[in-house]
């Protein structure tokens, strides 16, 4: 097929995003015009988009289209048509339908962007438990390397999405070296809003580095950032040394405290995920498929936030229901679960900045409700990285990461 890997990435209430590229009959690379066909179920509505590729180089054969103009909660089919064919629907990636999203409740009032697992500095992608994992990507292979492409890409993104404040959740760095930190605060200089960091377990790999200090944050546990429409919370669960995270004690009664005291509704942010309270640790040692778990307090074995402090975290938010949502990184993976006890409270993990899908996330705050959106680093020479890296860890890379659209995309009210 001329049109290959597909996906349908991203729908909001009235974009949808697509990427893919184009090949020959051998499979390599060749850029050709592409017209990509939003069209409505009921066939009232339709909007056509075009890719023409900017140039002859192998990165302009790859796409990445945001379709504006759709209706809010219509259900719409995509055509994405060349010269030589068209392309078939290869679902989860490019599904034969999908349904707008419904627009918050209210006026938009903010705008939020968050990154993490930027890994800044690292030397290898793909490492894995055995370390013979295929591929792998050797950062000194390439100048510049994959890591510095697709965090660029992101920023350049960032910025032109016009985000008001940006949150970084973490694993900036590759292994916390004070030259790693350095690369990424020059990074993150040429962003346009202020932007708030915490670290991860990656950035917690060195004594005596004082990776806050370097990036000139404050060492706060927890974190206020007053937006409009709602509150931020930042949270520190990084653990030096360790894979898991924490939330101990005297942090939770200080976050407890910010949430009573706030009189709108709560956002709050980590690097770690939470951990299933009801996981047995006995048969499924690790809380992420392909993640190597380290060793938390008490009995159990987790890669996200320590199970005992995730119960609390948990009951925590149960009891306020002015928080309205946890995002975290770590995990390279998009994913959304909720729980039970906390309502529709979505427990969010956002994919890898530095490799495939090279995301970002959006909030699009309203004084109602809030709009969660996953989107991709859109410059070619970032595409081509992370079309490189989603055949990390045998070809598995991709199904992992990419996760469900509604993991992707969707919105809550207040």
């Amino acid at each position: 097929m001329p049109i290959a890997d597909a996906e349908l990435f991203g729908v909001t209430d009235t974009t949808a995003t697509v990427t893919f590229k184009t090949v020959d009959r051998d499979g390599s690379l060749a850029p050709m015009e592409v017209q990509v066909v939003a069209r409505s179920a009921a066939g009232d509505h339709a909007v056509t988009a075009g890719f023409v590729p900017s140039g002859p180089a192998p990165e302009d054969a790859l796409a990445h289209l945001r379709i504006e103009g759709l209706w809010p909660e219509t259900e719409y089919s995509l055509e994405l048509t060349s010269p030589d064919g068209r392309a078939e629907a290869d679902p989860p990636y490019l599904p034969a339908a999908f349904r707008t999203l419904t627009t918050p409740p209210g006026e938009v009032v903010a705008t939020i962007a968050t990154v993490s697992d930027l890994h800044y500095g690292e030397e290898v992608a793909g490492l894995g438990p055995t370390g013979n994992e295929t591929p792998q990507f050797h950062a000194a292979d390439e100048q510049p390397p994959y890591w510095a492409v697709t965090n660029a890409g992101v920023i350049d993104d960032i910025n032109a999405a016009g985000a008001d404040v940006v949150l970084v959740k973490g694993d900036i760095t590759g292994e916390g070296h004070a030259h790693e930190f350095a690369l990424a605060r020059e990074d993150f200089g040429r962003l346009d809003a202020p932007w708030h960091a915490v670290l991860g377990n990656h950035d917690c790999m060195q004594t005596g580095v004082d990776g806050l200090g370097l990036l000139g944050q404050p060492e706060e546990p927890v974190r206020e950032i007053p937006t409009a429409g709602c509150l931020l919370v930042l949270l520190e669960t990084a653990v030096p040394g360790a894979a898991y995270g924490a939330l101990p004690p005297g942090l939770r009664e200080q976050l407890e405290s910010v949430v009573v005291g706030s009189a709108g509704p709560v956002l709050l942010f980590g690097h770690h995920h939470v951990t299933r309270p009801d996981k047995d640790p006995a048969s499924l040692p690790g809380d992420s498929p392909g993640d190597s778990p380290g060793d938390s307090p008490g009995d159990s074995k987790v890669f996200g936030i320590a199970r005992d402090d995730s119960s609390a975290l948990l009951e925590l938010i149960a009891r306020h229901e002015n928080v309205r949502g946890y995002s975290a990184g770590h995990t390279h993976r998009n994913r959304l679960r909720t729980f039970p006890a906390t309502r529709d409270v979505p427990f969010v993990e956002v994919g890898a900045t530095k490799e495939y899908p090279a995301a970002w996330a959006h909030y699009r705050i309203h004084t109602g409700g809030y709009l969660h959106e996953v989107r991709r680093a859109s410059a070619p020479p970032a595409l081509l990285w992370a079309d490189r890296t989603k055949e990390m860890f045998y070809g598995l890379y991709r199904p992992y990461a990419f996760g469900s659209l509604e993991a992707r995309c969707f919105t809550r009210e207040w």
